[in-house]
This record gives C-alpha cells, sequence and structure tokens, in this order.
C-alpha cells in the first residue's frame, strides 16, 4: 500500500525504489496508485507530466499527507515517519523527545548520535532510553547481534550520556543469545599483525571497526558460546618465516579466555596479543605439533592467504585433516581480495568481509558442510517457510 512505499523509499539509494519501479515498469492501476507513484516520482500533483495526470493531492496516502502538513506547520503531532525524514525540520526538543521514545529498539541503537545532537538527553530521558536499549526481550526480538552493537559503541560521541553507553554494552552482553553454538571443539586462531588494524570490509564498504577488533569480538562470542574452545593468536616469527618461537612472544600463542568474562573484556585480552608479520601456516603448524583433536579451525584474517613459504597453510591443513578427518576449516578474509591458500570444499569455507550474518553462515557450513547441493537446498527450506 502506499504507507509502504513510502517508509520502503526512505534511505534507500543504491538502487532507490524509484529505480526499481522504472525497472519493473510498474503500473497504477487506482487513483490512490496514480497519486502515490507520482509522489514517490517527483513529481507535481494535479498537473500533466507528459501527457499522464498526475494525480490529486487528496489521493494520496494519509501518511503521505500529514508529513508533507507537518513539513508546512511543525507546531502539530509529529507524523510516524522514519527518522531521516524529520533531521532537517524544525522540531521541538520536546518533539524530539516524544519521536525518541517512540523509536523501535534498532532505530533507536542506530540514531543515539542524532538524538544527542538535538539536545534531547535529560536525565529522565537517558534512563528511558537505556532502559529500551538493554531490555533483553528487545534485543532477542531485533535479532541484535556482537558485531552491529560493537559499532554503536564505537560510534558514539561524548555528547551521548554514560549511562546510554553502559546500557549498549549491557545489550552487547546479551546479544550472544543470538549467537548460533558450533557443535564440536573449535579452535579460533586470529591474526595479530600490524595490518589487521586496518577497517574490516562489510556490506556497507569500511566500517568503524578494524579488523582485530572484529576478530577479538568474533573469538570471545565463541568461548562465551563454546566454553571448550581454543583460542591462538599468530603472526610472524622472528626467526624465520616458518616455525614458531611462543618463548619470544614471537609466532604463535594461546590465549587462555574465561567463558564468562565480558565481550569486552576478552576482546582487550585478544587485542593486547603481540603483533608481527603475517604468516597464516603457523596456527594448524601448532595443532598439528600439539596432535590437538578438534571439529572445527577458524582463521580471521584480513588476508587468509600470506603465509611463510609456498602453500604452507594448505599443507598443514593436509595435515590436520588426516588426524582429524571430519573437521572443517574456515578461512575469513576480513579484507578480502582474489587469493585463498585453500579452496572451498566441503570441509572447507572461505568467508570475504564481514558482517552479523557471518556467525550463522559459519554455523551453518560446520553443522551441514558446503556440499554442492547446500545451498538448494537452503533456498528450499527458505521457500517451505
Amino acid at each position: 500500500n502506499g504507507k509502504q512505499l513510502f517508509l520502503a523509499s526512505v534511505g534507500h539509494s543504491n538502487p532507490s525504489l524509484v529505480d526499481v519501479m522504472n525497472l519493473c515498469h510498474v503500473a497504477p492501476r487506482t487513483p490512490q496508485e496514480v497519486a502515490n507513484y507520482s509522489y514517490l516520482r517527483g513529481l507535481t500533483l494535479n498537473t500533466e507530466n507528459n501527457n499522464r495526470y498526475t494525480g490529486k493531492y487528496e489521493d494520496l496516502h494519509p501518511l503521505i499527507r500529514q508529513y508533507e502538513e507537518f513539513k508546512r506547520d511543525s507546531s502539530g503531532d509529529v507524523p510516524d515517519v522514519p527518522f531521516t525524514c524529520l533531521t532537517n525540520l524544525p522540531l521541538s526538543q520536546k518533539q524530539w523527545a516524544e519521536k525518541t521514545l517512540a523509536f523501535p529498539w534498532n532505530t533507536l541503537r542506530m540514531n543515539l548520535n542524532n538524538v544527542a545532537r538535538k539536545g534531547v538527553f535529560n536525565e529522565n530521558i537517558a534512563k528511558q532510553v537505556a532502559d529500551k536499549l538493554r531490555d533483553k526481550e528487545l534485543v532477542r526480538k531485533f535479532n541484535a547481534f556482537p558485531f552491529e552493537l560493537m559499532q554503536a559503541v564505537n560510534y558514539t560521541t561524548a555528547d551521548v550520556p554514560n549511562s546510554v553507553k553502559v546500557a549498549l554494552q549491557d545489550a552487547l552482553e546479551t546479544s550472544l543469545l543470538n549467537v548460533p553454538e558450533y557443535s564440536g571443539h573449535t579452535v579460533v586462531a586470529i591474526d595479530t599483525s600490524g595490518s589487521m588494524h586496518g577497517p574490516v570490509s562489510t556490506n556497507n564498504s569500511k566500517a568503524s571497526v578494524s579488523c582485530l577488533q572484529v576478530a577479538a569480538l568474533f573469538a570471545s562470542a565463541i568461548i562465551a558460546k563454546n566454553h571448550d574452545s581454543r583460542v591462538l593468536w599468530f603472526n610472524s616469527p622472528d626467526r624465520g618465516w616458518y616455525g614458531y618461537n611462543t618463548g619470544n612472544k614471537t609466532g604463535v600463542g594461546e590465549l587462555h579466555l574465561n567463558p564468562r568474562d565480558s565481550l569486552v573484556t576478552n576482546s582487550q585480552k585478544v587485542m593486547s596479543a603481540p603483533s608481527g608479520g603475517t604468516d597464516c601456516s603457523l596456527p594448524l603448524m601448532y595443532a598439528n605439533q600439539k596432535q590437538w583433536k578438534a571439529d572445527n579451525f577458524i582463521y580471521l584474517s584480513d588476508n587468509c592467504s600470506w603465509a611463510g613459504v609456498q602453500l604452507g597453510t594448505a599443507t598443514e591443513w593436509d595435515k590436520f585433516h588426516r588426524l582429524n578427518k571430519s573437521a572443517k576449516l574456515v578461512l575469513m578474509d576480513l579484507q578480502p581480495n582474489t587469493h585463498t591458500q585453500v579452496k572451498d570444499s566441503p570441509y572447507v569455507l572461505n568467508v570475504g568481509g564481514f558482517n552479523d550474518s557471518v556467525f550463522s553462515v559459519v554455523a551453518n557450513f560446520l553443522n551441514r558442510g558446503n556440499s554442492d547441493g547446500h545451498f538448494v537446498d537452503f533456498v528450499d527450506k527458505a521457500v517451505e517457510l
């Protein structure tokens, strides 16, 4: 209907809703659709445009009419439109406060800085906002995951009250409830080289967090949900490329994280691991020399194709897989490129970039594998739902 179209047209530009409508050659069938479509295309109503009548103003959806009237006179009730439709309008602080408290949970999380700029945060409003953000039922209802909440924590400015920032961290911990558990024993290997301090690639290009922050968060979430997991840090050793030397704090080593510690605490422990170059063969080499038994081996690096010798990671994976025949390998390139040492197979998954869907993608692979019919089965299941 007209309301759905109007709301869908806000915040999407590549492609925009109008681009999609033009591509599909949408033809209006009623006077209301004529008016709504003309409005969305930016045409002036009650006129002829290319020999087409653009419709009547009174045929617009009531929400659109209310919004247009509010733009001319903002003294009345604030219409129920997205926040971005109101940012350039002269709302009073009282109106902004009412709008803020009416925000859905996710909209509130994403607009804390905008709300702060409007001067809304008095003590009472800050408390209500904080209570809403940390509400466990809302965190679960909106399927919030750690990565998006970490971005929110990093984005908040000094104008946002500390009570609201603490509530965001509480929501970050609660979001673990939405993280899937991985079956079996898992090893997470984190690249701690200097290049990991660059920004991670997401579906919105570059995020506000570094690759190392994302890797630390992911490992901390895995430990919190899978207590028997192991976490390794790795870079490149000071004695040649191929080998490890934990005595000199270089190469590869184990991180002993407490599953009961907060995500922030464990993430800080991971980020304090030694830095260096990159040799992605070392974690698997370390596990092979220790003869570890594991079901899942997960790498997080800005570039998983790096290794000290040619095909070092692939060679060590073959050794590990012979020792652990059902084990699966996940290679996450947080700054993806066109290369990988270990190609996709029923036992190997390559992931490029990062967002919160990665948690579910990895869980699906670890639980079901990476067979040729896997994607078809996944689509069939979605269609049945």
